[in-house]
């Protein structure tokens, strides 16, 4: 798929796990709530094997946790490994 839509996904995906009232999640959750940070990447931009876009979006996830969780990140154009 290609980058926006990418993040669009992984933007709802995010939202539904904050929105979503988990059992005991007040009592154990900063925030009372589960959060996810997401890391995405898109074909061709990003990789053109699954390895590639797996560590795209793998290094687009830590980026995520650096910028304070909770989040969707993209994976950064330029940053392929080859």
């Amino acid at each position: 798929t290609d980058r926006d839509y990418a993040c669009n996904v992984a933007e709802k995906l995010r939202k539904a796990v904050w929105e979503h009232h988990f059992p005991g999640a007040s009592q154990s959750q900063p925030k009372g709530r589960v959060s996810i940070s997401v890391g995405a990447a898109a074909f061709p931009d990003d990789g053109d094997t699954a390895a590639e876009l797996i560590e795209g979006a793998d290094a687009a996830l830590y980026m995520a946790k650096h910028r304070g969780r909770d989040q969707v990140a993209l994976a950064q154009p330029g940053n392929r490994s080859r």
